[in-house]
């Protein structure tokens, strides 16, 4: 068995390999992967990212997605404080803070 570490500029990876260089185990990358790379990989083997994190990981996608669920589903989705995200809803923003001025 043997382990390595690569870093390219724009991903970092991490190989653990018991046979050899062409089988991997886990790859880790700082950037998404892409479909094509999950369709080409064997069960055993393991990335730290899928398709679409990124909907979740940023902050902007984060929210507008808590908030369709909580359009739908509001009991389950009242966890989180109220969000605006700048500049799109400025507008509402101000307007809560004028209602709501403490």
């Amino acid at each position: 068995m043997w382990l390595g570490s690569l870093n390219t500029g724009r991903a970092s990876l991490f190989i653990c390999s018991v046979e050899d260089g062409n089988k991997w185990d886990m790859y880790w990358s700082d950037s998404g992967i892409s479909d094509q790379f999950f369709q080409q990989m064997k069960l055993y083997q393991k990335v730290n990212h899928f398709p679409g994190m990124y909907l979740i990981t940023r902050k902007n996608q984060l929210s507008l997605h808590l908030k369709k669920l909580a359009r739908h589903l509001p009991e389950e989705y009242d966890f989180f404080p109220e969000t605006w995200t700048l500049p799109t809803e400025t507008y509402q923003l101000k307007e809560h803070v004028v209602e709501n001025p403490n």
